[in-house]
C-alpha cells in the first residue's frame, strides 16, 4: 500500500484542518467518485472472487486487510480524537448495482 506523495491523505487531512475545514474519508471498498473500478483496485481480478461488492469471503478478506491498513492510519485523526476527520463513508451507492449482494 503507497500512501506517499498524492496519496498522502493523512497528511491532506492535517493541512485541510489547519485550513479550517474539516475530513470526510471514503474508505471503500467502493468509493465510486468516478475512480475507475471504483476505487477497487484492479489486482482483486486475480483473486478468487465470485462476486465484488459482496458477502463473498474472498471479497471480505480483502476488504479486512484493506481495513487493517488503513483504519489505525485514520483513528487518530478522528474529530472526537481531536483530528479532523468528521465521517467516513464505508460505502457508495450499495444496492443500486446490480452485483450488489441483496443479502446484505
Amino acid at each position: 500500500y503507497d500512501f506517499s506523495g498524492m496519496r498522502n491523505f493523512t497528511e491532506f487531512s492535517r493541512i485541510a484542518y489547519e485550513l479550517g475545514m474539516y475530513s470526510l474519508v471514503r474508505l471503500g471498498p467502493y468509493v465510486c467518485g468516478e475512480w475507475e473500478n471504483g476505487g477497487l483496485p484492479w489486482w482483486l481480478l486475480t483473486r478468487n472472487i465470485t462476486m465484488m461488492r459482496s458477502s463473498d469471503n474472498e471479497f471480505e478478506k480483502a476488504v479486512d486487510e484493506w481495513y487493517s491498513i488503513l483504519l489505525p492510519l485514520i483513528k487518530p485523526l478522528m474529530r472526537h480524537n481531536g483530528g479532523p476527520i468528521l465521517m467516513l463513508q464505508v460505502e457508495n451507492e450499495y444496492g443500486s448495482y446490480k452485483a450488489c449482494d441483496t443479502s446484505v
